[in-house]
């Protein structure tokens, strides 16, 4: 059905099932609005007790705005599989597990890695499709669950390629707050998340090679990055998010 609120005749979505979808707000003119909810064919995976898994848990949502002076750019939100151990459960939610054996909450882990890896090249494969052969700038945002290291992180980004093959930088993405201009103000406080006691960088802005200054085919690059993150040493209040909330100031040149 619909989702609630929406006009009459609006067609529905397939989207997330028991946790929150990701969105876009933006100012700027929306020429399109794209979700992915299917893993490309092949790319599905089997995960242990569960089956296969050929869907995203949170579908990412591609949205292409048309700056002022009239570039497209493409941005893509993500919310890729957490960390939390995948314990099995029935249909109405009872434990099919024993929690408390630690080898069942290592095959938990394992199956919440396997998901995320699978969610991770199956965003590689659209991240492609979007980069191959165009001039488009593509931002891709959102909670990636890892740090931007990580090899679920290089999966969907591939900036590691780079170094031994300069054609990669077609389809690679670049982490924003390390392509900052040299009048920007880094600082060590660049975390997203506290995971006991532990900074961690989750939520990420990726950015294609037209934002990267350098790069001959550069239109724009990358101003300034800011993480807010005061908010996380407050005490844990439901009414606040667990995560730091990134920015990032891109610039598109307009002559």
């Amino acid at each position: 059905t619909p989702p609630p609120g929406s006009p009459a005749g609006t067609p529905a979505r397939p989207g997330a099932q028991g946790t929150p979808r990701v969105g876009i707000a933006t100012r700027l003119k929306v020429d399109e609005v794209r979700s992915f909810v299917d893993f490309p064919p092949g790319f599905g995976v089997e995960v242990p007790g569960l089956g296969a898994h050929t869907r995203f848990e949170r579908p990412p949502l591609l949205v292409t705005v048309r700056m002022k002076h009239g570039q497209q750019v493409h941005v893509l939100t993500v919310h890729l599989k957490s960390k939390r151990p995948k314990f099995l459960q029935d249909a109405q939610g009872n434990h099919l597990e024993d929690r408390d054996d630690r080898k069942v909450g290592v095959m938990a882990s394992l199956r919440s890695l396997l998901m995320r890896g699978a969610e991770a090249a199956a965003l590689r494969c659209i991240v492609i499709d979007l980069l191959q052969g165009t001039n488009v700038p593509l931002v891709v945002m959102g909670d990636f669950n890892d740090n931007p290291h990580s090899v679920t992180t290089q999966l969907v980004a591939a900036t590691s390629e780079v170094a031994y093959d300069k054609a990669a930088r077609d389809v690679a993405l670049f982490n924003a707050y390390e392509m900052q201009g040299e009048s920007a103000l880094k600082k060590d406080v660049a975390y997203s998340h506290i995971h006991q006691g532990y900074p961690e960088v989750l939520d990420q802005i990726l950015v294609s090679e037209e934002f990267v200054a350098t790069s001959r085919r550069s239109l724009g690059d990358v101003r300034r990055v800011d993480y807010f993150n005061d908010h996380l040493h407050e005490g844990r209040d439901r009414s606040r998010s667990d995560h730091g909330f990134v920015r990032a100031l891109l610039r598109l040149r307009t002559d």
